[in-house]
């Protein structure tokens, strides 16, 4: 009698284990790097926080800043995500916008920067757009990152205060020069401000950690970039990696004192690898409400 073939249930199935586990360890392995570059890394995260003060001129509460930072262009982020950003931003209706630096990774052309130009100048938000320079700025052509600012509607504040008025009210606007690569002289920016100590002063410095020599100085508010959060951060463990500058305040909101406040945005680009892991790129839209003196009290 010849041997019975064996039936449909017997059949050799579609994956053995061996088979199985070598594709479950080539999706742990393969899968977070897929995820990091081509999703997190161009997940954009909204993040909202009211900034509350006494010395808030009546005439700026409720004013809707738009802060976003260390964009790299040219590392794996081009104009057509730029334009995507600008997009994003408009739909937030800022009354101001802060830039606070690292424009570029390390190259800009001519051709790019007429680009980023044109697309800034689509942003009217109507008490201005404000800029201040980071280190990557420096190690490319920094005089044509501050003209493709500047052509885009920006103020590039160098160690620089720009006084904003808005009915009877004045709120003051500063930038620091950049701590790792230019000369930040926060002296020459005080010498700027009025003698009373009751103005509000928003001051864009692009390493967090400035905070840690002038966190004693008239200054209310902080915008800061540089450190991407980390960038690729792991459960339990935190961010892999720093840049200095940027590990006592890597990314968040922080009260220093009892009046100042800093906050560290995540930034929208990446440098070195093109990866976000845990750390998505951000856009930080902040409200200042002024706060009543006996409350604070």
């Amino acid at each position: 009698m010849p041997p019975t073939q064996p039936s449909a249930k017997q059949a050799e199935p579609r994956f053995n284990r061996r088979q199985f586990l070598k594709l479950s360890l080539a999706a742990l392995c393969l899968g977070p790097p897929l995820y990091a570059g081509l999703l997190e890394r161009n997940w954009i995260e909204t993040i909202h926080h009211t900034i509350s003060s006494p010395r808030v001129p009546a005439a700026f509460d409720g004013i809707r800043i738009v802060q976003i930072s260390d964009i790299h262009l040219g590392h794996y982020f081009d104009l057509d995500r730029l334009e995507t950003v600008i997009r994003q931003i408009q739909t937030f209706q800022p009354d101001l916008l802060c830039f606070t630096g690292d424009l570029i990774d390390r190259h800009l052309s001519q051709v790019e920067a007429k680009e980023v130009a044109r697309l800034f100048r689509r942003l009217a938000p109507p008490l201005g757009k404000f800029a201040t320079l980071g280190n990557h700025d420096y190690w490319g052509d920094v005089a044509l990152v501050k003209e493709a600012l500047t052509h885009g509607g920006f103020h590039v504040l160098v160690n620089q205060v720009h006084p904003l008025t808005r009915g009877k009210g004045t709120l003051y606007v500063s930038g620091l020069d950049d701590l790792l690569n230019g000369q930040p002289d926060l002296a020459a920016v005080l010498s700027q401000l009025p003698s009373t100590t009751e103005v509000y002063h928003l001051c864009l410095a692009h390493e967090p950690d400035m905070a840690v020599l002038h966190h004693s100085a008239p200054i209310d508010l902080q915008l800061s970039g540089h450190s991407h959060g980390g960038q690729i951060r792991l459960p339990f463990l935190g961010a892999l990696a720093i840049p200095e500058g940027g590990k006592r305040y890597p990314a968040g909101l922080y009260s220093l004192n009892e009046r100042f406040t800093l906050y560290t945005n995540r930034g929208l680009g990446t440098t070195i690898l093109p990866f976000r892991f845990l750390c998505r790129p951000e856009i930080t839209v902040l409200e200042l409400r002024r706060e009543s003196s006996s409350k604070k009290a």
